[in-house]
């Protein structure tokens, strides 16, 4: 999922919420709003939604000195936006990297808190201090969870890019001893009941 193929922002999903937004149930490489191909992790990611929330929620254009492209950023600091992947019934989002960049003010430090929640329950936060880079920035991740948000709430550095695959969940085994526990079961209450009808018969 990555902002910076984007042409503009007057025709993204993001801005009006209008179109398939990137990254969101991908079945095949080309953007469905016409701006070219984007990365959807390792793989296509039909059974992943991507939600945008939060108040002022924009792309941002980023300076070729601070790398070009557009970032997902919001219109004055401390106004937080939360990105979630959510995966089907049957599926987790594997969340691998996250990549920011600096965006309003060139060759100026600037700070970005993310927050990462998984299923719900606060993971960690990521307090990074963009100092004149040039080179976009990425964390990395191992995260697997049925939803994964990220929480930032910086006007002035942006995330460039999400990297992130759908895995299917697989079915929980049934222990090889549980049929033969099973059925001891049924045979000692076969036995009880047995004992219990001759007691009957003998009072």
């Amino acid at each position: 999922m990555d902002f910076g193929n984007v042409a503009g922002s007057a025709g993204s999903c993001i801005e009006n919420s209008t179109h398939a937004c990137y990254g969101d149930r991908v079945n095949n490489t080309t953007d469905p709003n016409g701006y070219g191909t984007y990365g959807v992790g390792n793989g296509f990611t039909p059974n992943v939604i991507v939600d945008y929330t939060g108040p002022n929620h924009r792309l941002v254009a980023v300076q070729p000195q601070e790398g070009g492209g557009y970032a997902f950023g919001t219109s004055f600091h401390g106004s937080q936006y939360t990105i979630t992947l959510s995966a089907d019934a049957g599926f987790n989002v594997r969340l691998n990297s996250v990549t920011i960049k600096n965006t309003d003010i060139p060759n100026t430090p600037q700070t970005e808190t993310f927050q990462v929640w998984a299923d719900g329950t606060h993971l960690t936060s990521l307090d990074f201090t963009y100092d004149n880079a040039v080179d976009p920035t990425d964390f990395t991740f191992s995260l697997l969870a049925h939803s994964i948000s990220i929480i930032a709430d910086s006007a002035f550095v942006g995330i460039a890019a999400l990297n992130f695959d759908q895995v299917a969940v697989a079915a929980t085994p049934i222990p090889a001893a549980l049929p033969l526990f099973a059925s001891g079961l049924a045979g000692l209450g076969f036995a009880r009941w047995r004992r219990n009808k001759k007691a009957a018969k003998a009072a």
